[in-house]
């Protein structure tokens, strides 16, 4: 989330550093852990031509829906690694019930764009899924030093396929109250639509949130897709000391597809389960901003996303960012 209460350009460039895992919700299974590194640049006013544009980038801006009135745009970079493993790690047989064991490094580009009032995301990640993403190693490496149980169903995992998806976003506020405020507390409601196809996930959602705190941005920004899709708004340079942020939400969810419970699309002998397509979802958390310093939590419980499944899923997200 970010913390600024007007549109205005900046020149910092936040960096943000995401962990995400399902120890935050109490069970270690499914989407298990996330590891990202975004550069998010900086915002930058449209108007005039302001700022350099390659060809591609022109192309997207083509695509924006938003009004040019007040737009701005940024374009953040990030790389990570997810892994997605059963319940039962110690066991060295397939896990048949449970989801397979899958890693996957990645790196994506946003093009997002802002008003006072609407935000728009065009996404593209590629990377890798299978043995070469070293999932394997990490988790082993990472059990060993705190001491938790051994992995070893990895031979089990997914195998190598290159990872390609494109993903888009539209989000409307509803109502905002920071035009009454006069001590820069304020509340806003706003609601979003999203879309992802590729071989990484294929699915439409549509979603809404609520905030409320101190020097609010000018839109929420949601994150809560668990790993391929995270690309946190740690806000811009705000002239403030400090400023924080409540939030909830819902989101409502249909994936046509996913390789994470899938398997491989071009491999027929991958392990799968079977897919559940409708879930819904809620998520709180809150923020906090203390000058070039920001932190970001929240939590994420789901319905059965798999028919196998024993009862219901969730993660959490830590953000810890600095301002540049």
């Amino acid at each position: 989330m970010a913390w600024c209460d007007e549109l205005e350009d900046s020149s910092h460039e936040p960096i943000a550093f995401v962990f995400e895992n399902d120890l935050f919700s109490g069970k270690d299974r499914g989407y298990t852990n996330g590891v990202i590194l975004s550069i998010l640049g900086a915002w930058h006013a449209m108007e005039g031509d302001k700022i350099r544009t390659d060809q591609f980038t022109a192309f997207v801006d083509g695509l924006s829906s938003i009004e040019d009135l007040g737009k701005q745009r940024r374009r953040p970079l990030t790389f990570g690694q997810m892994m997605v493993t059963p319940e039962d790690i110690q066991s060295e047989q397939l896990v048949v019930d449970d989801v397979p064991y899958a890693g996957m490094l990645f790196g994506r580009v946003n093009y997002e764009y802002r008003t006072d009032g609407q935000g728009e995301k065009f996404g593209l990640l590629l990377g890798i899924v299978g043995p070469s993403s070293r999932a394997e190693e990490v988790q082993k490496i990472v059990h060993k030093i705190t001491g938790s149980s051994e992995p070893n169903g990895w031979d089990n995992q997914l195998h190598d396929e290159p990872a390609v998806n494109i993903d888009y976003e539209h989000m409307w506020k509803l109502y905002d109250s920071s035009a009454q405020s006069v001590d820069g507390y304020s509340a806003d409601f706003s609601s979003y639509f999203g879309a992802s196809l590729g071989n990484i996930i294929t699915d439409v959602d549509t979603g809404v949130i609520i905030r409320w705190g101190l020097h609010l941005s000018p839109l929420p920004n949601s994150v809560y897709k668990g790993g391929t899709a995270s690309v946190p708004d740690v806000g811009n340079d705000h002239q403030s000391v400090w400023s924080f942020f409540l939030m909830a939400g819902i989101e409502l969810n249909y994936t046509a597809y996913t390789i994470f419970l899938d398997g491989n699309l071009w491999e027929e002998d991958s392990h799968s389960v079977t897919r559940v397509p409708e879930q819904a979802s809620v998520f709180a958390g809150f923020g906090f901003a203390y000058q070039r310093f920001r932190l970001n939590m929240f939590m994420l419980r789901s319905t059965e996303i798999y028919t196998e499944q024993a009862g219901l899923s969730g993660y959490g997200s830590l953000t810890l960012a600095w301002v540049f």
